[in-house]
């Protein structure tokens, strides 16, 4: 695994290293990796920052695998202790079950490692806008 796969961050720009993050997911600059490959003796901040990594690209890749549309000003990410938190906006019924099943199975791999996705799924017609912590997709 190259370094340049695995930077992270400072603990003080989380924002700036998510926006960056998704610029490399929508751009495919990133190479595969998985948790399992992850060196535990690593300082925890970037081992955290490393598993939100895998995790956004993770629900991303289901999102597209299980035919959702991913409405790029409806989709953020936010990361707070150990926790994936996403916001997103739906405009039926059955995509918001489909995203609950996203993040079922992303906990389902991810517990066992102390890291967990939470999401706030909105209906379209609420209309309420993203808030300022999370970074849009």
């Amino acid at each position: 695994m190259s370094k340049e796969i695995l930077s992270s961050p400072s603990e003080s720009n989380n924002s700036e290293w998510i926006a960056d993050y998704i610029k490399s997911l929508k751009s495919n600059s990133r190479g595969k990796t998985d948790i399992s490959s992850l060196n535990v003796l690593e300082e925890k901040k970037e081992i955290e920052h490393r598993v939100a990594e895998l995790m956004m690209r993770d629900y991303i890749e289901e999102a597209s695998k299980r035919n959702l549309k991913l409405k790029e000003s409806k989709l953020g990410f936010d990361f707070y202790d150990n926790c994936l938190l996403i916001w997103l906006e739906v405009d039926d019924e059955k995509s918001e079950d489909k995203y609950m099943e996203i993040q079922k199975d992303l906990n389902s791999k991810y517990n066992t490692h102390g890291f967990q996705v939470s999401s706030t799924i909105l209906s379209d017609w609420e209309g309420l806008p993203c808030p300022d912590n999370y970074t849009q997709y």
